[in-house]
């Protein structure tokens, strides 16, 4: 898929709207993030301003980035980056369609080739260490455990 020419995606009940950066996309973004709980913070730890966010989302270049809606509410996010990584997030309310989003992806877009030492040429997922929702939706699609990262101090 390319970037340039990519319109939302509506599968069933459930759609991806592209994020352009738009002041209302913004404003969803950050409610979303509000909602995270700890277990689904990796990089988010703290708690981040609306100004903080927004410039986040103005200079951010993810490879494909979506609001994730069930209906017409909006229930999470969805972003692929240039090193073929994955990140979703959901509502808890709305948990009953991440394995549905794991087996859409493959299905919708192609991951990057392969660089060596640099990018894997499949997607991947990183989840927090006690995020059993995501590992345990992530095994029963077929996901496969490769790593765990650790954090220098």
């Amino acid at each position: 898929m390319s970037n340039e020419n990519l319109e939302n995606l509506i599968f069933d009940d459930l759609s991806l709207e592209k994020i352009e950066k738009t002041e209302n996309q913004k404003r969803e973004l950050f409610k979303l993030l509000k909602k995270r709980s700890s277990i689904d913070k990796i990089s988010a730890t703290t708690s981040i301003s609306y100004e903080t966010h927004s410039k986040f989302v103005d200079n951010n270049e993810y490879r494909y980035w979506f609001l994730i809606k069930n209906r017409e509410e909006y229930v999470g996010t969805f972003y692929l980056t240039e090193m073929n990584g994955i990140g979703v997030f959901l509502v808890d309310n709305s948990i009953h369609l991440l394995e549905k989003i794991f087996l859409l992806i493959p299905k919708t877009f192609k991951p990057l080739p392969e660089i060596p030492s640099i990018r894997l040429c499949r997607f991947h997922v990183n989840i927090a260490i006690d995020n059993t929702k995501y590992s345990n939706i992530l095994e029963k699609v077929g996901a496969e455990l490769v790593q765990k990262s650790y954090l220098l101090k």
